[in-house]
C-alpha cells in the first residue's frame, strides 16, 4: 500500500530471501515456500480521523500550496485474506477482518495528497488465523 508499509506475516513465519544474485539459493528458498498469504483490500467507509502531514523538505522554490500542511483521511475497511498452496495454488482458507488500528504512513509523495489511510486489521487477530495454518499445516 505504502513504501513504509509493515509486514503481513510475523518475522519467525517468513524465510530469509537470498539476494537476487544467489540463483542456486533462490531456487532452494522457492523450494521451502509452503503457503502464500494475499491480502485484499476489499473496501472503505467513512472517515475515522486524519492522519497529519508538514512538508520537510522541497527541490527548487516552492510554491505555497506545495509548502502547506496538508491531511489525509484515515477510513474505515475490510479486507479479504486468501491462504494459498504455494506449489499448487489450491485455495487453502479464505477469511475477513475489518481494519481496526491507525497507521498512518510515516511520508507520502506530493502525488499522494489525495490518498486514504485505510485502517488496518489487528495484528492479533491476524496472526490466530493463521497460526494454524502455518504452524499446524495438514
Amino acid at each position: 500500500m505504502y513504501g513504509d508499509a509493515k509486514p503481513l506475516l510475523r518475522r519467525e513465519w517468513r524465510l530469509q530471501e537470498p539476494s537476487q544474485s544467489d540463483v542456486v539459493r533462490h531456487k532452494a528458498y522457492r523450494a521451502q515456500i509452503q503457503l502464500v498469504v494475499c491480502e485484499h483490500l476489499k473496501s472503505v467507509g467513512k472517515r475515522v480521523t486524519f492522519c497529519d502531514y508538514q512538508v520537510s523538505w522541497t527541490i527548487g522554490t516552492p510554491s505555497p500550496e506545495a509548502i502547506r500542511p496538508f491531511s489525509i483521511p484515515a477510513v474505515d475497511a475490510k479486507y479479504t485474506y486468501t491462504v494459498h498452496e504455494a506449489r499448487t495454488g489450491r485455495l487453502v482458507k479464505t477469511f475477513r477482518l475489518p481494519g481496526k488500528e491507525i497507521r498512518c504512513p510515516q511520508s507520502l509523495r506530493d502525488d499522494e495528497r489525495n490518498a486514504v489511510a485505510p485502517l488496518r486489521p489487528d495484528e492479533d487477530e491476524l496472526d490466530r488465523r493463521l497460526r494454524p495454518l502455518i504452524e499446524d499445516p495438514r
